[in-house]
């Protein structure tokens, strides 16, 4: 990962996308995904599961250049600016639109391991598979945001929440976007993209925080390394390309190094070309 930014008060009322063009781009997402029976995954004996190829098949690699951190209730506006950074030609990752499959594997393992003979789910048995569950999670998000080149997080009334009327400190409910904004404060700075260069990219996936009203847990806020306020970023957002052909992949990439010097990223850091030739 190169930069992680902030998008403090993110709007995406000027993204103009229809209802068609945001399910063709869930449907997308979820080409990659293969689920299989529990069978497969076993080692043959005890009822050992291979985290390796359930990671595989449910958390494939995916090649993107901008990962997108965000509240599950902003999805749509989330799907909205992908298609626009897709339209300058970056490859974009949107975790919300793959969450449903965390469940479907989860609920696989739960009724074949954690279901008692009285139709009742072992609660042992249950933290026991969450717990592992969320850990292959964990993980591969963690890879998918250490290969993307742009980290960016979008403040919203539903990803940030604040303490109280008597304090400004910011809180988060989401454990998944705490642990996506901790990881990405903390993982190690890679050069920028240049093209040509061959690059590998685990995909990872953010389960949505609980939808209980029972309890929800407070978070700080971790913050990014660099903000920019949502009018200065839909001013970039807006910028014609200057190319014609958004598959032209180093004037994408290119078109990143704008938004990078607008977040006053020191020059010396972006003064290499994209282009491996050069």
């Amino acid at each position: 990962m190169f930069v992680d930014l902030g998008v403090r008060n993110f709007n995406a009322s000027s993204l103009t996308f229809s209802d068609d063009q945001i399910i063709e781009f869930k449907n997308k997402s979820k080409r990659y995904f293969d689920i299989r029976n529990l069978e497969e995954y076993l080692l043959g004996r005890d009822n050992y599961l291979n985290v390796e190829k359930i990671t595989e098949d449910f958390f494939p690699k995916v090649e993107a250049d901008v990962f997108l951190s965000h509240s599950h209730h902003d999805e749509n506006d989330v799907i909205k600016l992908a298609l626009c950074l897709e339209n300058k030609g970056l490859d974009v990752f949107v975790d919300s639109c793959v969450w449903g499959w965390a469940d479907k594997l989860l609920k696989k393992i739960d009724n074949e391991y954690c279901l008692k003979d009285d139709g009742l789910y072992s609660y042992e048995n249950r933290n026991r598979t969450t717990s592992n569950v969320y850990m292959i999670l964990n993980s591969a998000l963690q890879s998918t945001i250490s290969q993307c080149e742009l980290f960016l997080f979008l403040h919203t009334d539903n990803s940030i929440k604040m303490t109280s009327i008597y304090s400004r400190d910011e809180h988060i409910a989401s454990p998944w976007i705490f642990s996506e904004l901790s990881f990405a404060k903390l993982c190690q700075r890679s050069s920028r993209k240049r093209y040509g260069v061959t690059q590998e990219s685990l995909s990872g996936i953010e389960k949505r925080a609980c939808d209980s009203t029972d309890v929800l847990f407070a978070y700080p806020n971790p913050g990014t390394r660099y903000n920019i306020d949502n009018n200065e970023f839909h001013e970039w957002l807006a910028t014609p390309p200057s190319y014609e052909d958004k598959h032209d992949k180093i004037k994408a990439l290119e078109s990143l190094d704008r938004l990078y010097t607008k977040i006053k990223i020191p020059r010396i850091l972006l003064k290499e070309s994209r282009d491996i030739n050069n």
